[in-house]
């Protein structure tokens, strides 16, 4: 790798990272309406220096409802088809 390659990956890095703040900072304005959020901004800071993990999480979650979904579909398959008729 060479100097620039890194710095411009340090850079993309860092402008995730401010867009992912922004958008926390965001998110927790709309959401919070109704009732003040403590420390907004300290936790949308750290969204943003942690987006990698927050997005491999919020991916995982999402596998993990799939499979949910489709175990729920196969065992009323399977229900349906104990059932005599």
């Amino acid at each position: 790798m060479t100097t620039m390659s890194t710095t411009m990956m340090v850079v993309l890095y860092l402008a995730c990272g401010l867009v992912c703040t922004t958008l926390a900072v965001d998110a927790a304005d709309h959401f919070s309406q109704r009732r003040p959020v403590p420390h907004r901004t300290t936790y949308a800071v750290v969204f943003g220096l942690l987006w990698p993990v927050v997005l491999i999480g919020l991916v995982q979650l999402g596998v993990i409802v799939a499979v949910a979904r489709q175990i729920s579909r196969s065992r009323l398959r399977t229900a349906r088809t104990l059932i005599p008729s």
